[in-house]
């Protein structure tokens, strides 16, 4: 059975920036660095200037939702979003720095949600011509759907880290031009790192 935390998160101090809370979230298994991450992405999508997505609760391991190798699982639902972190690496030292793949994740999972939110039929279909895809979801390889493109584009524009990008293209101005249509305004790191990376799965 998951443990259930809920919290109202409340602003987190850390490296001298103000972590700002989103509304009231079930944090399944929380810790409190696992609701430091949570504040994190929450402030990653308030300093770039978009709306906190509807999320209902997001599970941390051990999860029943977790197979495959999965690193995340999104699910969305008439009450909200439900958000899965499948594995954890550094999260697992309460004393060491959160894993860059553990924050990906959460971005890209927080990423679906906010476009299932907030992305019109219209715009959808615009973002798959932009990127020359031929479907939005469904039954084909992962990097070729349009639904995790739009994924990847809003977790590279609020984050405030590197981030792999793992669909193409990739190159600066492609994901500039991809955020700008999916949110109608600039990513919050216009100068970020967009060299090739490795097709990987998250979802």
């Amino acid at each position: 059975m998951l443990a259930v935390v809920t919290v109202t998160l409340v602003t987190v101090v850390a490296c001298g920036r103000s972590r700002a809370p989103p509304d009231d979230v079930n944090v399944n298994n929380g810790t409190p660095r696992r609701i430091e991450l949570v504040a994190w992405a929450a402030d990653a999508f308030q300093s770039s200037g978009l709306r906190w997505p509807p999320v209902r609760d997001i599970s941390f391991p051990p999860t029943n939702g977790c197979s495959d190798g999965l690193r995340g699982k999104y699910t969305s639902t008439d009450e909200g979003c439900h958000i899965e972190i499948c594995a954890v690496g550094g999260l697992s030292n309460q004393e060491g720095a959160i894993a860059l793949t553990v924050k990906h994740t959460l971005l890209h999972e927080l990423g679906h949600c906010w476009v299932d939110a907030f992305v019109d039929d219209l715009a959808r279909v615009q973002f798959m011509d932009l990127r020359q895809l031929e479907c939005w979801h469904c039954d084909t390889l992962w990097h070729l759907k349009g639904f995790e493109h739009a994924a990847e584009v809003i977790a590279w524009g609020v984050s405030d880290t590197f981030y792999y990008v793992h669909v193409s293209p990739r190159d600066c101005k492609s994901m500039n031009r991809a955020f700008t249509l999916l949110t109608g305004q600039q990513p919050l790191r216009r100068l970020a790192d967009c060299s090739d990376e490795p097709i990987d799965d998250f979802h």
